[in-house]
């Protein structure tokens, strides 16, 4: 049998080597037009060079706290595959008042995150304010994160800034950049400008991330704006251009008027990521910086339809559950896009949005009407100005039995772009617009 193996591998070594002779080496396959433009923007190691955040920055702990965090832990991981929530509730409630905070940290990512368990964003709060006051660092990010995100139900700039001013001495680099960040943009200028050094420290050290935050302190609305200042900081050739300064340059030459130079940028980075291809699709569909091509618009709507992500999938059944054109508007393309959403994200307020105007755009307005008046009771008072207006104008679209139009034209939406101040979820603030 070893010989027959041996005379097989011979063989096939053989021809291998005179195929080889034969051909000169060929790729696999050549890159496509759009494969070429993702290379791009990344081409260096440099630019690949980010503040990212710690993980598992647990307070330590011994003896008979640090074994029952142990079992918390433990628990916590498991429930991707036993989604038994209150063995982690009797677990992690036990380690917690036996000393360790990031006991309630762990319960109050799940209840946030809701991927192994049904969301509950009031109660998940409640444990990561315990947690935090009990000195849990990652409970402060978390809710750090809460208070900014646009898609969540408060927000509260204040309590963020105060959690982030006590984190910024944690000796993490990350802690440090996102003080800054938020300081950059506080009403009091001295403030701002305290925050808006340390990016630039932190720019000049080389952090892309960084480098894209000073610029847009410069670019938004807020004590520091300044265009002129702002320029500068995007004056270096375009090879060196990581996608945070992409995205950031994008904002500058929307705000700068420059659309068309914004349009031609949109066209090399849509396929680099989904904000590039969610607002080149309206700059085509608009008109926006050159003419309306709704038929590129489509051709874009559906290459995100293509990625993987929920925010891009739900982001092409709202446009064709609410679009004003024949040819983008498809109530039927967009229900069967709520087949790949899964459950937990379902019960999102900002998912429930986009799946009521399906609903309406199928004639089903007694069910829109439902989820809707759901959406604007979990979203009344929590901070959402005009997007909770939007959410109540919707509502009453579907009890008259009509189905939401996104007419929003060219001036609106540059004008709504221009208004946008939170910088530390630029790409989510947009792709909302």
């Amino acid at each position: 049998m070893r010989a027959y193996l041996f005379l097989f591998l011979s063989i096939l070594t053989l021809s291998l080597t005179v195929s080889a002779d034969n051909k000169s080496y060929k790729s696999f396959s050549h890159l496509t037009k759009e494969e070429s433009k993702a290379t791009t923007i990344f081409i260096d190691h440099e630019r690949f060079k980010r503040i990212t955040p710690p993980q598992n920055d647990f307070i330590p702990l011994t003896g008979r706290v640090s074994t029952l965090f142990g079992k918390c832990q433990e628990t916590s991981t498991m429930l991707v595959f036993s989604q038994d929530m209150d063995a982690l509730l009797d677990r992690c409630r036990r380690s917690f008042e036996a000393g360790a905070a990031d006991s309630y940290f762990l319960i109050g990512e799940h209840l946030m995150s809701a991927e192994w368990t049904a969301p509950d964003y009031h109660q998940a709060v409640e444990y990561l304010l315990k947690a935090a006051n009990a000195g849990s660092r990652e409970a402060k990010r978390k809710l750090i994160t809460y208070y900014t995100h646009p898609l969540m139900p408060t927000r509260d700039s204040f309590r963020a800034l105060t959690f982030a001013k006590e984190l910024s001495t944690s000796g993490f680099l990350w802690d440090e950049f996102r003080y800054a960040t938020l300081l950059s943009l506080d009403n009091n200028k001295e403030q701002a400008l305290q925050g808006y050094r340390s990016l630039l420290k932190l720019a000049n050290d080389g952090y892309q991330n960084a480098k894209a935050m000073a610029a847009l302190a410069l670019v938004l609305q807020g004590p520091l704006n300044s265009l002129e200042a702002a320029r500068n900081l995007f004056d270096i050739p375009q090879d060196a251009y990581h996608i945070d300064l992409v995205h950031a340059k994008l904002v500058f030459l929307v705000v700068d008027n420059n659309l068309e130079s914004a349009r031609d940028t949109l066209e090399d980075c849509y396929v680099t990521s989904f904000l590039c291809s969610n607002i080149y699709f309206h700059f085509l569909q608009k008109g926006i910086g050159g003419n309306i091509n709704i038929s590129k618009a489509n051709d874009i709507l559906e290459y995100i339809n293509d990625r993987r992500s929920i925010s891009a999938k739900l982001f092409y059944a709202w446009v064709k559950a609410t679009a004003k054109e024949s040819t983008i508007y498809n109530p039927v393309l967009a229900r069967q896009v709520l087949n790949k959403i899964p459950d937990y994200k379902r019960q999102l307020p900002h998912s429930m949005d986009t799946i009521a105007a399906i609903y309406a755009a199928n004639g089903d307005f007694e069910l829109a009407t439902e989820l809707q008046t759901q959406v604007v009771d979990m979203t009344r008072g929590k901070g959402l100005g005009d997007t909770f207006e939007r959410m109540k104008s919707r509502l009453y679209s579907y009890k008259k039995n009509e189905r939401w139009i996104d007419d929003g034209n060219a001036y609106s939406y540059i004008e709504r772009f221009k208004e946008l101040k939170n910088i530390t979820h630029i790409d989510t603030e947009i792709a909302a617009l």
